[in-house]
């Protein structure tokens, strides 16, 4: 069903792995470096205890892929991401094979209001039962869920649309920090068009001439 998705990946898979770059860290300095000095701050304290000095560096090597550590090192294919959101966006079915009751989709897709904050991401990350609500475009929307991970790539599901949208990329980020990148929502936005236009009966190749111009 998936042709990749890993939490740990399997000695005979790892010729398939793409090496990530570069380090992560904001203006080229190394993530751990640059939170190190504000460890006693309130705000930050959590973060530091998970993200240790010489994080940045072991990140980038392969021994994050010897374990299982489902809220950090899974690896997938842009497309077994998709498919595993398309569950999500599509009552519980893949195709013709079930992966989620009805009933759980449906309170996935509820996406409660959640203001907490979270001393790891120093944020409120408007968290519901692992998954928040997605950027689209340049708007963070309940209509979508999905969860964005470390770089950028992560999956965003559109329930009422039938729609999900995976995206990898093992270059985390842009010229300015490493740490996220927008190319995901910027995705799900002209997917979210396609998908509308496609609805209504009016036939677009809009990914196709972005994919060509790019």
């Amino acid at each position: 069903m998936l042709d990749g998705g890993w939490f740990g990946v399997p000695e005979h898979q790892r010729h398939r792995l793409a090496r990530l770059s570069p380090r992560l860290g904001v203006a080229r300095v190394p993530f751990d470096t640059l939170i190190a000095p504000f460890a006693a701050v309130r705000l930050v304290r959590s973060a530091r205890s998970a993200v240790y000095d010489g994080w940045a560096d072991m990140a980038l090597g392969m021994r994050p892929y010897d374990a299982m550590m489902p809220g950090w090192n899974g690896v997938f294919t842009a497309r077994s991401l998709a498919r595993m959101y398309g569950a999500i966006a599509n009552d519980g079915m893949v195709g013709h094979r079930r992966l989620l009751r009805p009933e759980t989709t449906r309170l996935l897709a509820e996406m409660p209001p959640n203001s907490r904050y979270d001393y790891v991401l120093g944020a409120a990350p408007h968290f519901a039962l692992g998954y928040h609500r997605a950027i689209v475009g340049t708007k963070l929307t309940r209509r979508a869920l999905g969860h964005f991970g470390i770089g950028g790539s992560g999956g965003i599901a559109v329930p009422r649309l039938g729609l999900s949208i995976g995206f990898v990329t093992n270059h985390l980020g842009n010229h300015a920090m490493s740490l996220g990148d927008a190319r995901l929502p910027m995705l799900a936005a002209m997917s979210e068009r396609a998908a509308c236009w496609s609805s209504a009966g009016v036939a677009t190749d809009i990914l196709d001439a972005t994919a060509a111009a790019s």
